[in-house]
């Protein structure tokens, strides 16, 4: 019903691009994208209605905005909590 990822630094491309069009392709009615490494911002964003290898829908929220799941799950997910990305210089600590 939903499938999740987290991008880390390293795979935020991959999941933005291949794992979509896999979760799309596989059917998966949800895939809900945890991207702190978003190019406009850390973000979360809903890919919903997927057919044809890909998804007629997507939602896209900045962490600290809640963010709809619809049935079966007919909730608001909180993104206040989740973790930015670590800055240059708390990386080299």
């Amino acid at each position: 019903m939903l499938a999740v990822e987290i991008t880390s630094r390293g795979n935020a491309e991959t999941d933005r691009t291949e794992e979509l069009r896999g979760y799309a392709n596989a059917a998966v009615p949800l895939y809900l994208l945890v991207d702190s490494w978003h190019p406009n911002g850390a973000a979360a964003t809903l890919f919903e209605n997927s057919g044809n290898g890909t998804y007629q829908r997507h939602t896209t929220v900045p962490f600290g905005k809640p963010i709809a799941l619809p049935e079966p799950f007919d909730l608001e997910l909180d993104t206040s909590e989740f973790p930015l990305p670590a800055t240059a210089a708390e990386e080299d600590d």
